[in-house]
């Protein structure tokens, strides 16, 4: 039997995509890409948002467990100023030369966790950051400095676009220093008190210079007071928006206030000219680079979103520790 041959006479020719074809392919593309990068964008954000919120929660606890240990929460800075220390807070200078500028993040390190970062600053007895008429000892304490140009994760919101230091800022002499997402509440009274006893010592929130409180000095309900909220572009000079996690100072590091409602722009609002600039632009305000808000932790410990249009009496409410303002709503 003979073997069967086909003769190939020629083949048919692969079709090839068109210009137009590729075209359209790439629109389809480009469009499928347009929805959901959204998506993607929302998807980053919440997963943000939840470590922001979860860094103030430790916040939160940490200031918990301090007062159980201790009988009274932290204060917002350690010490006072020179030459403004009003009885019964603060002793004359002459029986208390010595203040440290160590904010309440500072003072509850152990309580997160850093415990070996915080013995650092007690430098034989005299602690660190220190004003006065005393000695810079402390200013040789090369360990302690250096954690402090550090930043602890939980004092960090990914969201905030801050840089790891300060720019432009000298503290006595010492730059660098770390910078925060977060500051604690003073209260109500803000820029317009300027460095009087009712921003600094006497203001109506729960951390101020020096003062401590205990839980039963909040009237209005642990679930109902600030702790603390968030702040952005921590490292900048400019409208003095600096924040500083160890140094305590009001309007700016570490130490905040609800005059100015959330989300004022740097530089607007109700202002405050600050020693370390001159330039009268600190309004002292809470700012997220979440967008409509910003999150907050309470007395009892549980976090919030507070809407940036919340009405401003319900808002500065929410930072008194004893005004017994009727609150309908936290958002």
């Amino acid at each position: 039997m003979k073997a069967q041959h086909t003769k190939l006479f020629g083949r048919v020719p692969e079709r090839a995509f068109t210009l137009v074809e590729l075209l359209v392919v790439i629109a389809i593309i480009g469009v499928l890409v347009a929805l959901l990068l959204p998506a993607i964008q929302a998807a980053r954000e919440a997963a943000r948002r939840s470590q922001c919120t979860n860094n103030l929660r430790q916040i939160g606890l940490a200031v918990l467990t301090y007062e159980s240990t201790n009988g009274h929460i932290p204060p917002g800075r350690l010490g006072c100023d020179v030459g403004y220390r009003p009885e019964p807070y603060c002793p004359a200078e002459s029986a208390e030369p010595n203040q440290s500028e160590l904010s309440g993040f500072a003072v509850i390190l152990p309580y997160i966790e850093l415990q070996a970062g915080s013995r650092l600053f007690d430098l034989q007895g005299e602690g660190i950051l220190m004003v006065g008429s005393g000695t810079e000892n402390w200013k040789r304490n090369l360990a302690g400095l250096e954690f402090l140009r550090t930043r602890p994760p939980v004092y960090v919101c990914p969201s905030d676009l801050a840089e790891p230091q300060i720019e432009g800022v000298e503290y006595q002499d010492i730059e660098g220093l770390g910078t925060g997402s977060y500051a604690l509440c003073m209260g109500s009274n803000g820029p317009a008190y300027g460095i009087l006893p009712q921003a600094k010592i006497e203001n109506n929130g729960l951390f101020m210079y020096k003062r401590t409180f205990a839980l039963r000095e909040v009237v209005d309900g642990l679930s109902k007071t600030f702790i603390a909220g968030e702040t952005t572009n921590g490292h900048l000079r400019e409208y003095d928006t600096y924040n500083i996690w160890s140094q305590g100072l009001r309007h700016v590091s570490s130490l905040r206030n609800t005059e100015n409602p959330l989300n004022t722009p740097p530089g607007l609002g109700t202002t405050r000219a600050m020693k370390t600039t001159y330039t009268p632009l600190a309004n002292g305000a809470f700012i997220s680079n979440h967008p409509g808000g910003g999150n907050f932790v309470f007395g009892d410990g549980h976090t919030d979103f507070m809407s940036e249009n919340i009405d401003l009496e319900l808002y500065r409410a929410l930072s008194t520790r004893a005004g017994e303002e009727v609150l309908t709503s936290n958002s």
